[in-house]
């Protein structure tokens, strides 16, 4: 059985496309990143109604946060984003 670290990683690139996803905590925005090495990435920046920044397709950020398997699928889950030279905190709704 494949094991994922989970432990915050920290990773800048360029925003390929925006989306948003519907889960258990309502909608949360996601952005596919292409990193300065040219591998692809999907990251969920958080619950879509509390998302404060700008960021649109183009712009270049920086996120950090622990990387989950979803389908499948590695995604990082940002506790950080820092964008514009601006830094934003994704508001988490815990499950119970």
């Amino acid at each position: 059985m494949e094991r994922i670290d989970r432990s915050d990683r920290e990773y800048t690139g360029t925003v390929s496309d925006m989306m948003t996803a519907k889960t258990r905590g309502g909608q949360h925005q996601l952005a596919k990143i292409t990193v300065d090495s040219g591998k692809t990435m999907l990251v969920d920046l958080g619950n879509k109604d509390s998302f404060e920044a700008s960021i649109k397709k183009g712009a270049k950020i920086t996120v950090s946060g622990p990387a989950v398997k979803v389908n499948d699928r590695l995604m990082l889950v940002a506790n950080e984003i820092q964008f514009d030279g601006e830094t934003f905190e994704p508001q988490r709704v815990a499950m119970k």
